[in-house]
């Protein structure tokens, strides 16, 4: 893979943690869900925490894109590779409904 690859696809990633991590202060600030993910997110500011470290860890991941880090330089590609995959358990604690007190039941009883 030529360099220019590797720096086209670097900063499509880029450009995807950024459009995360605006969406995510979106969902922070005003509640603003995307469309077609509004009838699955039950906490729209879990939604947005997890959606603004998703995106900080693609543009940490892009950064790191083309150099092929090795010994104690391995240490950021996977500290931004374990801040998706917590991103993405925000995710899906996002989309289940609260299990606290005063949560609303949706039985046939209400």
């Amino acid at each position: 893979m030529g360099a220019e690859m590797v720096y086209a696809a670097a900063g499509a990633v880029a450009v995807l943690g950024i459009a995360g991590g605006v969406c995510g202060v979106a969902a922070l600030r005003a509640g603003w869900i995307l469309p077609w993910q509004r009838r699955h997110v039950r906490r729209p500011a879990l939604h947005g925490w997890a959606l603004l470290v998703m995106g900080g860890s693609l543009v940490a991941q892009a950064a790191n894109l083309g150099t092929f880090p090795t010994g104690p330089f391995l240490t950021p590609p996977l500290a931004a590779s374990g801040a998706l995959l917590v991103g993405i358990l925000l995710l899906v604690l996002a989309q289940r409904p609260s299990s606290g007190r005063g949560a609303r039941s949706t039985g046939p009883g209400r």
